[in-house]
């Protein structure tokens, strides 16, 4: 249960946003210092068996997610995995501590007690909740909608080169204009600016970069969307049973969908019926297309959302290795701001 002074956060940040809290007096004389201090003090004290360090949960976050599941930068850390994990650790009266991760079982075993952005099945891990989802999705100039193959046909669309939207658009028999670019904020641009008719990417990217314009929104995927989750260790111990329950209660509470729409805006929940219908393909010798999400690159100046609550105070930094396929962790060489 988040604390009385965790909610007096969430009120000040949501307030920005035109979001408030039932039963929360908006009338408290408390600073914003003051209650987050005293909020984060009232955490770290419940007991649960298992976690890696007593008092605290260890959270992997992917050295392939990015924006908007993760935002870094030399003092701050943000987004929106790292703002539902701040809210699942104040559920569980629990500190938040983060570490970069590769390997979710691996992680699990060694050092994690969830792990965010994970999909599929494994025998390492179970995999709780729908928070993001991953696919090749399209995004135009004007209403929400999904497109149509002849909408497509023959259009410009601007994509990272080198990225998975790039590497699936070649399978099609789309005949579109390619129009590559270094990076989405330049492929946005050129959208909002009429240049190109689509742009193609990751939906979840796509849709933090469309809320940034006026009148660009989502136009369906090409592909089937696979949704991610956090990830937990399988079995039904103290951490896994507590995890799944603190997890329900934000998802019934409508806190992860207010952080959702936070970072992504209107973007809705993706599945078949948010795909392209019968989008024309090649054939490719019986063998899957397997999409590399991780080439696109998103601009992060400015960091939108917020993570209120016990742990928006100070959260522990990331550690970070890009030479290590394992997790890791830097201890004491800083502190993110979180807020």
């Amino acid at each position: 249960m988040i604390s009385t002074a965790a909610r007096m956060c969430a009120i000040v940040v949501a307030s920005a946003v035109g979001v408030g809290l039932v039963g929360c007096a908006p009338s408290t004389t408390a600073s914003v210092e003051t209650a987050m201090e005293q909020a984060h003090a009232s955490v770290g004290q419940n007991s649960i068996d298992g976690l890696h360090t007593p008092g605290t949960l260890t959270v992997g976050l992917k050295n392939s997610s990015t924006a908007p599941l993760v935002i870094e930068t030399e003092s701050k850390v943000k987004g929106l995995e790292v703002e539902l994990a701040c809210a699942l650790a104040d559920e569980l009266g629990l500190n938040v501590t983060f570490v970069r991760t590769v390997d979710p079982k691996e992680a699990l075993a060694d050092s994690c007690d969830v792990v965010m952005d994970v999909g599929g099945t494994s025998d390492g891990y179970e995999v709780v909740g729908d928070i993001a989802n991953s696919a090749v999705a399209l995004f135009h100039k004007g209403p929400m909608e999904v497109a149509t193959v002849d909408q497509i046909r023959d259009k410009s669309i601007a994509l990272q080169e080198g990225s998975a939207s790039q590497k699936l658009l070649r399978t099609t028999d789309l005949n579109a204009k390619e129009v590559p670019t270094d990076t989405l904020d330049n492929a946005f641009r050129a959208l909002e600016a009429g240049s190109v008719d689509y742009v193609l990417c990751h939906p979840m990217s796509g849709a933090y970069l469309a809320e940034r314009y006026d009148n660009l929104s989502f136009a369906g995927t090409l592909n089937e969307p696979t949704s991610t989750g956090l990830a937990i260790a399988p079995g039904d111990g103290s951490v896994q049973t507590a995890v799944r329950q603190a997890y329900a209660k934000l998802e019934e509470s409508g806190v992860l969908n207010e952080t959702r729409r936070r970072w992504l805006g209107d973007m809705p929940r993706l599945d078949s019926a948010t795909m392209v219908a019968d989008v024309p393909m090649h054939q490719t010798e019986g063998k899957p297309l397997e999409l590399d999400y991780d080439a696109e690159q998103v601009s992060t100046g400015r960091m939108d959302g917020s993570s209120a609550g016990a742990n928006a105070a100070a959260i522990s930094t990331l550690g970070q290795d890009s030479n290590n396929s394992g997790t890791t962790q830097t201890e004491d060489v800083g502190m993110y701001e979180v807020g």
